[in-house]
């Protein structure tokens, strides 16, 4: 009781008011009941506000797993290389943590107007996360577009069909030109579970 009696006659600060003062007069002589009802309050609205959060999350969730249902698992890994003149090696990495599931492997390329060929010479070699390497050439097909000079165009081919990666880890795929080429701006990889 000192205490409060302390607070009653000590002056106001310029951070509390006279509203503030009577609050905390009344929660004191409210005693224990008051302050319990006051936290329950607080409590039920906080529960109230966590609970409509909740329903927003949990619809949320659904709306993108219904939508995610739907689409093919794909995992895409690219890297940009010099249009001008490729014919450094580009290397890309992913991770894969799955040892059982079949997939597709599909080569693409984003290439300009500079880019003429029908055909694409590549040297694609595959180390896996063990250190093993599987190397071999691979062509891919490119077919002519008709648009705009600003447009760029993506050319993709299958390059392994129902593969299982046995490893989890990183994979590293080198993929460089068996000549020097133009028009050429990304390489990249799409991984796609087989259906």
């Amino acid at each position: 009781m000192k205490a409060s009696s302390r607070r009653e006659n000590r002056p106001y600060s310029t951070a509390e008011t006279v509203a503030q003062r009577s609050n905390m007069r009344a929660a004191e002589h409210a005693g224990a009941a008051g302050s319990v009802w006051s936290v329950a309050s607080c409590a039920g609205k906080a529960l109230r506000t966590g609970m409509r959060r909740g329903w927003m999350l949990l619809a949320a969730t659904t709306v993108c797993a219904a939508a995610g249902g739907c689409m093919a698992h794909t995992q895409s890994v690219a890297v940009d290389v010099d249009a001008r003149d490729w014919s450094r090696p580009a290397l890309l990495s992913f991770t894969n943590s799955d040892t059982t599931t079949l997939r597709d492997l599909h080569l693409f390329i984003r290439c300009n107007e500079r880019f003429e060929a029908d055909s694409l010479p590549l040297r694609v070699m595959l180390l896996s996360p063990d250190s093993l390497r599987f190397e071999e050439r691979f062509v891919l097909r490119t077919e002519r577009s008709e648009l705009p000079a600003a447009r760029s165009r993506v050319c993709e081919a299958p390059f392994r069909s129902r593969v299982v990666l046995p490893d989890t880890g990183r994979y590293r795929l080198v993929i460089a030109p068996a000549t020097p080429q133009r028009g050429i701006e990304a390489v990249g990889i799409n991984i796609v579970k087989t259906e």
